[in-house]
């Protein structure tokens, strides 16, 4: 698959090693939304069925899509989940702009590819906390690896949906946007005349 265009003004390629660091930053994050998650579905679930025990799979599948719900909405909205804000990340389309709702849910449930090979290994190979974590971080790098292998750094989920995650400047992420190519160039001109550049219709 050919390689994305170069990211536009105001950002640049985001390293794999930042983007690996932000999806732990992430994970760390969401434990307590986990928690709260399966807090909030124990009670209800005693409240339909008081006497038969929550079954596992409900609770995967509740936890599940809280979490997709959580990476969905913030794609779709500012293109930056809380640990990326704070490593200046942005996923959006190779031609810029934010994810739409079936693009961020796709994303989402491709996105698992990076984590599926660290559970298998961590299934065969864990006997203990330790050998578990260690398991599955080489499953995790050994796949997300494989982005070495795009210019960009894409992994296969963002090559499939022509999406990719870009690395805001310092300028850009306080302003929380990239500033599309016609306001770049429109800048100059405008601060020259003494008016404020008109931002182009359709930015992200």
């Amino acid at each position: 698959m050919s390689d994305a265009p170069a990211a536009r003004a105001g950002a640049s390629r985001a390293s794999l090693a930042v983007q690996l660091i932000s999806l732990a930053y992430d994970a760390i994050l969401l434990v307590g939304v986990v928690v709260v998650a399966a807090g909030l579905l124990m009670p209800l679930a005693g409240a339909i069925a008081p006497r038969a025990a929550l079954p596992r799979w409900l609770l995967q599948a509740w936890i599940f899509s809280i979490v997709g719900a959580y990476f969905v909405w913030c794609w779709t909205r500012t293109g930056q989940t809380l640990a990326m804000k704070t490593w200046r990340l942005r996923v959006e389309h190779e031609a810029g702009g934010l994810l739409a709702p079936h693009t961020a849910l796709l994303r989402y449930l491709l996105a698992w590819h990076l984590v599926v090979p660290g559970l298998l290994l961590a299934a065969w190979f864990g006997r203990g906390p330790a050998s578990y974590a260690v398991a599955f971080g080489i499953g995790v790098f050994a796949t997300a690896a494989l982005a070495l292998t795009d210019r960009q750094r894409r992994g296969l989920h963002d090559r499939l949906l022509s999406t990719r995650v870009v690395r805001l400047d310092r300028a850009t992420a306080t302003r929380g946007t990239a500033a599309p190519a016609g306001l770049a160039q429109a800048m100059p001109a405008a601060q020259a005349a003494g008016r404020r550049p008109a931002w182009p219709e359709g930015r992200a």
